[in-house]
């Protein structure tokens, strides 16, 4: 039962952090946004890692998949994810990032043994169906032109970066910790940032209103640090196709999200909502 209040818990913070990526945006450059978020995650669990006398140095031998993780559920997903905020509309980033739970299931299927059975078909295009309409709305929404073409992009290939990491995390089976893997996650992430960082002036925090500050703590210790330890401990206990269905919900939370700061709820969101529980239902508890 834990890993599943684990599920909602990561869900949520993922769902909620669309929202709080693009108001950050307004005050960050997207690659400063990037660095501090997941510095600030670092020290956070690094303080965590210590206080609770946790620590432990990695072996040579572990260090080459640690920064593999890094590199695709840090460096590169981030990166790309956050620069095509900036550059696509909301409507086709969502739509998206819908996919990553898609290639999850595929990259399973094809890497790590996991049987790709008619539930699961069923209920991950069910949950995709559901999630591209809640995401969506209304087709005529939806805009290709040549100003998002490349955000587009962006977020695609963000969403096949997240799939790579997530089958990693499972393949590679790093025996330490949840703590101690996303920890050193988050420092070899910082590493990678480093020399793409926009030094120095956009890294520059002077200036920022307490609402910048709160978001981008929101972001490090809630949307980093907690969801990626407890990702780490969901992949370690559920198949990845399983657990990457669940992903699905996270356009319900965004659309809730985005109401309570004013944007308009349609009914038909309750509906999608309940299409996309039912496709996690099938690949979770299905036989």
């Amino acid at each position: 039962m834990g890993v599943y209040i684990c599920l909602l818990l990561v869900v949520f913070l993922w769902g909620s952090s669309n929202v709080a990526v693009k108001a950050a945006l307004s005050e960050f450059n997207p690659a400063a946004l990037v660095f501090w978020r997941h510095l600030t995650g670092a020290v956070v669990l690094l303080a965590v890692l210590c206080a609770t006398r946790r620590f432990t140095w990695l072996k040579a031998r572990e260090w080459p998949a640690v920064f593999a993780l890094s590199f695709f559920g840090v460096f590169l997903y981030q990166m790309l994810q956050t620069t095509g905020l900036v550059l696509t509309t909301a409507t086709n980033s969502g739509w998206l990032g819908l996919l990553a739970p898609v290639f999850i299931a595929l990259f399973s299927f094809a890497f790590l043994g996991e049987q790709p059975t008619w539930a699961k078909v069923a209920g991950i295009t069910l949950a995709f169906g559901g999630a591209l309409g809640l995401t969506l709305g209304d087709l005529t929404s939806l805009r290709w032109s040549s100003e998002s073409l490349l955000g587009d992009g962006l977020v695609l290939l963000a969403a096949v970066s997240w799939a790579a990491f997530s089958v990693l995390t499972r393949g590679l089976a790093i025996n330490r910790p949840p703590l101690v893997v996303t920890t050193y996650t988050f420092l070899a992430g910082v590493l990678l940032l480093t020399p793409v960082a926009p030094w120095p002036t956009s890294l520059q925090l002077t200036g920022l209103s307490l609402r910048a500050w709160s978001i981008l703590a929101y972001l490090a210790v809630g949307c980093s640090a907690v969801a990626y330890l407890l990702w780490y401990r969901i992949l370690g206990r559920m198949e990845a196709s399983r657990a990457g269905a669940w992903l699905y919900l996270t356009p319900v939370v965004t659309t809730l999200t985005a109401a309570l700061i004013g944007e308009k709820l349609m009914p038909s969101s309750l509906g999608y909502g309940a299409v996309i529980l039912s496709g996690v239902w099938l690949v979770n508890w299905s036989k």
